[in-house]
């Protein structure tokens, strides 16, 4: 099982082509033939994408090349508007993961990058550009998300405690506080 792509110098050939080749038996396949993803259906997508509620001068890249270097990040988007920071998350061995993260300085820079280069390439791979969510700022908000106490260190992970041998006396040891 595969797909093709096809081009016609004008939209009514490619209609007669899709209807005369829908069902076609092709070395023992029934073709299923359709337009491709880029129609109406994906530019009201975009255009919602494009748009997007925040405010935000941040997005994220992703599927980019491993290969791929922040140089490389900078000089494709640096073209279309300022960047204020790229990063672009490593493994342990170095290589990149396949994303990256961008701050513009301001919203209609990011706003124009992002129209330009939706559909943009990289080293042979589709970028697939998102605005990034702006994060919680609210420090117990994060605390609560990470599940990890402060003070006492009672919540705290892998912090070591102390216990008072001291004490004389028949002491149940699993009531001992730690």
């Amino acid at each position: 099982m595969g797909y093709g792509f096809i081009g016609f110098n004008d939209p009514e050939a490619a209609k007669k082509a899709m209807s005369s080749l829908q069902g076609f038996v092709l070395d023992g396949h029934q073709l299923h033939v359709k337009f491709a993803g880029r129609g109406a259906e994906s530019e009201a997508k975009e255009k919602g994408a494009l748009k997007s509620g925040s405010r935000t001068t941040k997005m994220i890249v992703k599927n980019v090349p491993f290969e791929a270097t922040k140089k490389d990040i900078q000089a494709l988007f640096g073209t279309h508007g300022h960047l204020k920071s790229v990063r672009l998350p490593k493994k342990f061995d170095s290589r990149t993961r396949g994303f990256a993260f961008l701050d513009f300085v301001s919203r209609a820079e990011a706003e124009h990058a992002f129209a330009t280069l939706r559909h943009t390439h990289l080293l042979g791979r589709h970028l697939v550009l998102e605005w990034a969510e702006e994060g919680e700022q609210d420090i117990e908000a994060l605390r609560k998300k990470a599940g990890v106490g402060y003070g006492d260190g009672k919540l705290v992970p892998g912090r070591k405690r102390k216990v008072d041998m001291g004490k004389t006396g028949e002491e149940d040891v699993e009531n001992m506080e730690v």
